[in-house]
């Protein structure tokens, strides 16, 4: 009897690993016990010679203990868990009540536990509950009959055999080559950062900017060169330490199953990709590796997806957990370039597709159409990006025609550019700036100070507005206000004399 519970033992896990896609991660030292593992719910099976309820009691106490922590370890919010003893016969006691009773208002808070027994003595019987327990097809249980005629040794090797394969193959899926080239990108990215730093500062727009960081005007203008040299640079010690940190840990994880010529591959397009939709949706200068390596996670999910066999779902749960807080954090930061992060993630799906793993059998169909279709997207992404950046660049010529204009006094002149900008739907923040600046001349003191006040809301460190809103606050008799906007401007700018000579001459008036 002992020998049919034992086979029924492993057949139920084979079946739950085979068919149910369920991974195995405990088996006791005596492999009396075994624990698996689907999303958020835990199946425990145990067989045993149980005579007495109590000792259930006792069993189902110990697994809380362990169940507490394996909850806690793994972060998983919904848990379920199925606590399944199969034995040869029934204990002798009320069991039953053992097991409705077992579970005390503490426990109820681990997630939705039932406790089964299943007696193996006819096996027609034990495999209607098991159907019933696990959630069992009716091909589920014919692949469960089959097992139990084959006998426990058979059942077992073939277990045994699935699960060392799969491990076997994980182990060269994750292990192709050497992260030589991420291991090359971490240095680079080191260096150019040395390279900004003693040239001006890696913060410094205007040295950032001479390096090849991402600068919509200069690419419509033909250096097209800056979809690439943002990839190495960085904005900051903390920006690079972040993306060092994370290229050193999943890049040199997606190198090793890519090897080293498709991981450039993924790694460089990504990094363009992310470039690319940035520059078709953001403004703003912008530098670093943060969507070369999303895409690096989109070669993740294009692996989970494709060999879900071998990467655990605890590793693909992880990695789109990593996704979606970067993400969201991205959404909710101003100054974070989502766009780059996920054209990154877009672009590393899509070329990890078309280079395919190695060894892996080539859908040459599949390939030809993913390449159309990514090619369609880039091209479709930069008509969109150059058309929109084609007149965001003939505003920002328009703003530094308007510059020269007040310059050379030119009021006129300064007008009629004003009445051409104010057909453009997004104009550059100097536009605004310089247009107040012309309403303050021209003595138009609410519609000066209402342009004024749309700069420093955009840029709040824009010293020069403050220093005007300060003087429009003095000629509205309001002296606690333009000491509060001095104090800005200096606050932004310090040691500027003809900010200071403003203070001096406020302190002296009467609030």
């Amino acid at each position: 009897m002992n020998e049919q519970r034992n086979t029924f033992f492993w057949s139920v896990i084979s079946v739950l690993v085979f068919r149910k896609r369920y991974e195995l991660i405990h088996v006791s030292s005596d492999q009396s016990e075994a624990w698996l593992k689907h999303k958020q719910t835990i199946v425990r099976c145990k067989r045993d010679n149980i005579e007495f309820g109590a000792v259930l009691r006792n069993d189902i106490f110990d697994m809380y203990e362990r169940l507490y922590a394996f909850k806690k370890d793994n972060a998983l919010r919904n848990l379920q868990c199925i606590n399944t003893y199969m034995v040869a016969t029934e204990p002798v006691d009320d069991y039953k009540e053992v097991m409705e009773s077992a579970l005390t208002e503490k426990d109820k808070k681990l997630g939705e536990i039932h406790h089964e027994l299943i007696v193996t003595d006819e096996v027609e019987h034990s495999v209607q509950q098991a159907k019933e327990v696990y959630g069992f097809s009716d091909e589920d249980t014919d692949h469960l009959r089959h097992l139990l005629s084959l006998g426990e040794a058979e059942v077992a090797r073939e277990l045994a055999t699935y699960l060392e394969e799969r491990e076997n193959k994980r182990n060269s899926l994750l292990n192709y080559g050497k992260p030589f080239v991420t291991y090359f990108f971490i240095a680079l990215q080191g260096l150019m950062f040395l390279l900004l730093e003693l040239n001006g500062g890696s913060t410094n727009t205007e040295t950032l900017i001479k390096y090849g960081a991402k600068y919509n005007p200069l690419i419509v203008e033909g250096e097209w060169w800056r979809f690439v040299t943002p990839i190495v640079l960085h904005i900051g010690f903390i920006h690079l330490a972040m993306n060092t940190l994370a290229l050193y840990y999943v890049g040199a994880q997606v190198e090793r199953i890519f090897g080293n010529a498709r991981f450039l591959c993924i790694y460089l397009f990504s990094g363009i990709t992310g470039v690319l939709l940035s520059f078709a949706m953001n403004d703003s200068v912008a530098a670093g590796a943060s969507g070369a390596i999303f895409g690096c996670f989109g070669a993740f999910l294009y692996i989970g997806i494709k060999y879900r066999d071998v990467l655990s779902r605890s590793v693909m749960m992880n990695v789109m957990m990593i996704i979606g807080l970067n993400i969201g954090i991205g959404a909710s930061i101003s100054g974070i370039d989502n766009s780059g992060h996920i054209g990154g993630l877009i672009g590393g799906f899509l070329i990890a597709m078309i280079v395919q793993i190695p060894n892996e059998k080539k859908n040459v169909g599949m390939r030809v159409a993913l390449s159309i279709l990514t090619v369609a997207l880039v091209i479709g992404t930069s008509v969109y990006g150059f058309k929109n950046e084609g007149r965001q660049y003939e505003a920002i010529q328009l703003t530094e025609q308007l510059r020269t204009a007040l310059s050379n006094n030119n009021q006129k002149e300064a007008e009629e550019l004003s009445e051409k900008l104010s057909k453009y739907e997004k104009k550059p923040l100097d536009a605004y700036y310089l247009e107040a600046f012309m309403n303050l001349r021209k003595g138009d003191y609410t519609k000066a100070k209402e342009q004024f006040l749309h700069v420093v809301s955009e840029k709040e460190n824009f010293a020069p507005a403050y220093y005007y809103l300060s003087i429009l606050s003095l000629e509205e008799k309001n002296v606690k206000e333009a000491s509060e906007y001095i104090e800005k401007a200096l606050k932004y700018d310090k040691g500027n004399k003809e900010y200071e000579a403003l203070q001096k001459e406020i302190k002296r008036l009467p609030l």
